[in-house]
């Protein structure tokens, strides 16, 4: 390819621009469209791992994605997703998963995009099969269930067929790149709220503001001492998004009303005890991983508008587990997504 040949955004990135947020999703957009060559990706990955994009290009890169992504038809006025970026210093189990069970079992549909591990033990899709439930739903099927059980997982090999071009360049970089930041940012069905865990705390805001940029409300947070969850075992930092308005805070344990513990006791699990553990939470197994999950699931309450502030959201959280509506939520969301 000869230099007339090259991507001009591109070009423009290499020479150290900073993208405004139409130019980035013209960027994006080629890239997805196959337009690039796997030299010219790996270069676009190694540049934004050498400096961090701004917010209007990560709004526009993740609107390109969304665009070239598979939509599913919900007819939903409000829909939740809880997800991370990954690439955390400390290792959990499959905290937003299990707490996306107890947050529609709480009345507030959740349509989580996921994929299977890359930089956990077990990521939501290997635990999800595990559980019995069939993952690679067509737009329809998720529709389907989102309207059935008010739970939906959305597989996102099959809704993103265009990454299969950054395939060879990520796996041979081998090191977290945008695409894991934009993977949250990126869920087909158009979430209008999220909450969004991230690996690294100088990332809270700014994936808070390309939330308010392309549109979605919520709460994006980092857990101390590296948690892309909410934190039990120390303070939370956090950014809520609401009108696209974003204001910032810290989180205690104590302020969440939930008990404390010590990163061993919430690190973790293999893969072949995953699946077991998410339901025995769900179940009500008391312990610190219930702790970390009805944290969790009470700031996604809170972000998704269902209730005030935080804590409201951990004693309604807490609730929907001991009356049964999380394990039911499970079970019914295994049952429908191997019918449809």
């Amino acid at each position: 390819m000869s230099e007339d040949q090259a991507l001009p955004e591109l070009k423009r990135v290499l020479l150290g621009d900073l993208l405004e947020q139409s130019s980035a999703e013209d960027l994006m957009a080629e890239m997805m469209a196959g337009e690039a060559t796997e030299a010219q990706i790996g270069a676009f990955l190694g540049t934004y791992k050498l400096r961090q994009p701004t917010t209007g290009e990560l709004a526009g890169f993740a609107q390109a994605m969304r665009e070239a992504g598979r939509s599913v038809d919900h007819g939903l006025d409000r829909l939740m997703d809880t997800c991370g970026t990954g690439g955390a210093l400390v290792k959990s189990f499959n905290v937003s998963t299990t707490a996306g069970f107890i947050v529609a079992g709480a009345g507030v549909p959740v349509a989580k995009h996921g994929n299977r591990s890359v930089t956990s033990p077990s990521g939501s899709a290997d635990v999800l099969e595990a559980l019995g439930a069939d993952i690679e739903l067509e737009p329809d099927g998720v529709a389907s269930l989102l309207d059935k059980v008010g739970f939906a997982f959305l597989f996102a090999p099959t809704f993103h067929p265009a990454m299969r071009y950054a395939a060879g360049p990520r796996s041979e970089l081998g090191v977290p790149t945008v695409f894991n930041i934009l993977g949250p940012l990126t869920n087909p069905s158009r979430p209008t709220h999220q909450l969004v865990g991230v690996g690294r705390p100088e990332l809270v805001r700014e994936v808070a503001e390309t939330m308010s940029l392309v549109g979605i409300d919520g709460v994006v947070v980092h857990g101390a001492p590296g948690f892309d969850e909410v934190s039990i075992v120390g303070p939370t930092r956090y950014a809520r998004v609401e009108a696209g308005e974003v204001t910032t805070g810290h989180l205690t344990p104590s302020e969440l009303g939930v008990e404390s513990a010590d990163v061993s006791e919430v690190s973790g699990v293999p893969p072949d005890r995953a699946a077991d553990l998410l339901r025995e939470i769900l179940e009500g197994q008391e312990g610190p991983r219930l702790e970390m999950v009805v944290a969790e699931a009470g700031v996604a309450l809170y972000g998704a508008g269902e209730v005030d502030d935080p804590a409201a959201g951990v004693d309604l959280a807490r609730e929907v587990v001991e009356d049964g509506r999380a394990i039911d939520t499970l079970e019914r969301y295994i049952e429908a997504s191997n019918e449809v």
